[in-house]
């Protein structure tokens, strides 16, 4: 990816498709972020530490659902 930032703006240029992979979530945005990113990849994407959505976002997975995203929750 190619990011820049312009005063109070990033401008980042992301790449043509991501791929699956294991990921770990350090805090609540990341952890957000990370599903997000997943759901564009191709394949499964693992995300772990997922603790962190609950408490922020505790109806994440459901409002995700709602909009077309399939999504199963592991132990």
């Amino acid at each position: 990816a190619d990011a820049r930032t312009d005063g109070h703006h990033a401008v980042v240029r992301g790449l043509p498709q991501l791929s699956s992979a294991p990921v770990w979530c350090s805090d609540i945005r990341a952890a957000r972020g990370l599903v997000l990113a997943g759901l564009v990849a191709d394949g499964d994407t693992e995300v772990h530490d997922v603790f962190h959505i609950d408490r922020g976002y505790p109806l994440f997975v459901e409002n995700l659902a709602i909009l077309g995203a399939e999504i199963e929750r592991v132990q």
